[in-house]
């Protein structure tokens, strides 16, 4: 394969790709509102940590509540950014997008159709992002709800345990069945 064979003309999002990074980006806010008002309405000292039974057992200062849109922050700005420079990344580095069946597959499709694959990818991506936002966001109202009333809500740990699996699996499952549409174009 030549250089000229991968490369892959950028093409703009969807109006659905568009609609995800607009609600991750809703998302982000959601977050940081939520910890501002949770700094400015808490007590001082608030539980910081909590036991398998959702009590509080570690307590702190609720500068913890700044601390945690910062991190809860991280993973969606990285998702942003990858869908936002997606075809510089595919198209100058391609080692950095491990997507081996995509690459295997995407030479062989009609170079104006390349663009349109690269973006379903991508916005198969920024969905998790979407969905990764709103689950931080809905840890982070749990922690809230868990400092105001000195236990965790009933639902945050099987939250917090479950929900990781469930969407991991459902996006594996989206993912195959996009390969398999790649390959019907392709074959067609």
């Amino acid at each position: 394969m030549t250089e000229d064979t991968l490369y892959i003309s950028p093409a703009p999002l969807s109006l659905r790709g568009k609609t995800m990074l607009f609600i991750t980006i809703v998302g982000i806010v959601s977050i940081w509102l939520l910890a501002i008002h949770a700094y400015f309405s808490l007590p001082q000292r608030i539980p910081t940590h909590f036991g398998p039974d959702g009590k509080p057992d570690s307590y702190g200062d609720k500068s913890m509540f700044l601390v945690l849109p910062a991190i809860f922050s991280i993973v969606p700005v990285i998702f942003i950014l990858i869908t936002k420079y997606r075809f510089v990344l595919i198209n100058k580095y391609p080692y950095l997008v491990n997507l081996p069946a995509f690459f295997s597959r995407i030479s062989k499709i009609k170079e104006d159709s390349r663009s349109y694959w690269v973006n379903k990818y991508f916005e198969a991506v920024l969905f998790l992002g979407t969905v990764l936002t709103f689950y931080m966001l809905l840890l982070e109202a749990g922690i809230y709800i868990g400092a105001l009333y000195r236990a965790l809500p009933w639902w945050f740990t099987p939250l917090a345990l479950l929900s990781p699996i469930v969407l991991l699996l459902i996006f594996l499952v989206y993912m195959r069945g996009m390969s398999r549409s790649m390959m019907e174009e392709f074959a067609a």
